[in-house]
């Protein structure tokens, strides 16, 4: 019989943080989207479906550049990118596309996160 025995302290505060952080994404009335190392839409909360009238399902998976017409974000996204770092951010306003084509003006945060296993 072979046993393991290990502390989950930090395992069960880090999914409990987790859990807090996705539940503050849900509800803010801001729109969020998340997206992976290549710009693909892998998060996309219900401010965001409000606001851009595209489903989580529809906009998951999708570049975020193409779905909000949205062609300077490929360079924005690369400057992050090269600053690197969990500081690395960028600040401003922005005419984005709907999913029914009418534009809409934003202000737009965007940060880079890091892997907290990394």
């Amino acid at each position: 019989i072979v046993g393991m025995m290990g502390d989950i302290t930090v395992r069960r505060q880090l999914s409990e943080r987790l859990e807090r952080a996705a539940l503050v994404i849900e509800t803010i009335s801001d729109a969020v989207a998340v997206i992976d190392e290549s710009g693909r839409i892998v998060d996309w909360n219900h401010a965001a479906e409000r606001v851009f009238r595209c489903s989580r399902a529809d906009a998951t998976g999708q570049q975020l550049v193409t779905l909000l017409n949205f062609p300077q974000g490929e360079a924005l996204i690369a400057g992050l990118r090269s600053a690197g770092g969990p500081d690395a951010q960028w600040c401003g306003e922005l005419q984005l596309k709907c999913a029914d084509d009418e534009q809409v003006e934003c202000d737009v945060a965007m940060v880079t996160l890091t892997d907290v296993e990394r």
